[in-house]
């Protein structure tokens, strides 16, 4: 189950159960690494303004495209993995036309506890 909450300038991602079966079901929808390109580069997301909940289906899918990147096991990760994983991430949101109107994300944090996954975000 995803649910999204929005306090303030935080905006939080919740995803219940248990961490395997989250990162199983995501694995299906992870952003793979063009070839010839970097991880970093990868992680330029974009925001349609009509469909802002895709902006968190791809956050989502770019943690667990990096998080893959960097094992060479099986999807499975540790609680601990996961929370001491870290990524570059801008967030690149263009309304309309795609013009100029950047932000960047200047804070994100990833927590698992409960069967909850959750990442909060300061945009």
């Amino acid at each position: 189950m995803l649910r999204i909450e929005d306090h303030t300038a935080d905006i939080k991602l919740v995803i219940s159960g248990d961490l395997n079966t989250i990162v199983r079901e995501l694995v299906g929808y992870v952003l793979r690494v063009p070839e010839g390109k970097s991880s970093e580069e990868s992680f330029i997301i974009h925001i349609d303004e009509e469909y802002p909940d895709l902006f968190f289906v791809q956050l989502v899918n770019s943690i667990i495209a990096e998080l893959e990147i960097r094992s060479v096991r099986p999807i499975s990760y540790t609680i601990k993995e996961l929370k001491e994983f870290k990524c570059k991430l801008e967030v690149f949101y263009e309304p309309g036309q795609w013009s100029t109107n950047i932000k960047a994300v200047t804070y994100w944090d990833l927590k698992y506890e409960n069967n909850r996954l959750e990442i909060v975000l300061d945009i």
